[in-house]
């Protein structure tokens, strides 16, 4: 007789933890920022329009973006999806809008993202002479983090989406609800009044597919698809991008 091996079904919690971490997160910035006296902070119990905060500070980034010409988009060592997405989609808005823009990073993107519009054209450099009349940093807790120097000397718009930002920027807009620095940049090109073009729309997808895991993680919203549901109507396809990332190699998981 053959032994028949014995199947034991246990429950996946992975995404209930998950979820926990991200809300004790939360709490001990909410703490932080109480501790430290930050405008932000407020009493538990106070109300607090967090949507009303971040629209405010996304209008403030665009009336400082209209009111330059020469910009240095930079974003964390070593990118990832979010970060090369997040950096080209902006650039493409600035560029719509007439901009003189530079998209600088100290290490180059990942492979496969190379055969997409605007990666070629990455400077790929540890230090910026000339910062421009402004800096767009996205993605980095500090400006350490994207590890080229020079940005400093600049006005500085930070973008950030993580836990731990640093608030190192003239401007800090910093949305812990979004599940991708793209979808903050799809936000303010709108609030820029620019149109969602195909390569637009193409960056701010890949940006959200590599962040969100392919969809696999509990950073999702509503928001999430809608965004990703006008960039396909933009003309992104996403089998051939889901192709052209994860078959070829792992990138944003």
């Amino acid at each position: 007789l053959r032994r028949v091996p014995e199947i034991e079904f246990r429950f996946d919690e992975t995404i209930q933890h998950q979820d926990r971490i991200e809300q004790i997160l939360r709490d001990l910035r909410e703490e932080e920022a109480a501790r430290a006296g930050r405008p932000d902070a407020a009493p538990a119990d106070a109300p607090c329009d967090d949507a009303a905060t971040e629209a405010g500070t996304r209008a403030h980034a665009a009336r400082e973006i209209l009111e330059r010409q020469r910009f240095v988009i930079a974003s964390h060592i070593r990118p990832d999806g979010d970060a090369i997405g997040s950096q080209l989609a902006m650039a493409y808005a600035l560029r719509h809008l007439g901009k003189q823009v530079r998209v600088v990073n100290r290490d180059p993107a990942p492979p496969p993202l190379s055969l997409f519009p605007g990666v070629a054209d990455i400077e790929i450099a540890e230090r910026v002479d000339d910062p421009g009349d402004a800096v767009i940093v996205m993605e980095s807790g500090d400006l350490s983090r994207t590890g080229v120097s020079g940005l400093e000397r600049g006005f500085i718009i930070n973008i950030d989406h993580h836990v731990g930002n640093t608030m190192f920027g003239a401007v800090n807009w910093f949305d812990l609800s979004a599940a991708a620095c793209g979808e903050m940049v799809f936000d303010l090109v709108r609030e820029l009044g620019v149109p969602l073009t195909y390569e637009i729309a193409l960056h701010v997808y890949i940006a959200i597919l590599t962040d969100t895991g392919s969809f696999h993680y509990s950073n999702i919203t509503p928001r999430t698809f809608d965004i990703c549901r006008q960039c396909v109507g933009a003309g992104v396809k996403p089998p051939d991008v889901a192709r052209s990332i994860f078959d070829s190699n792992s990138l944003g998981r």
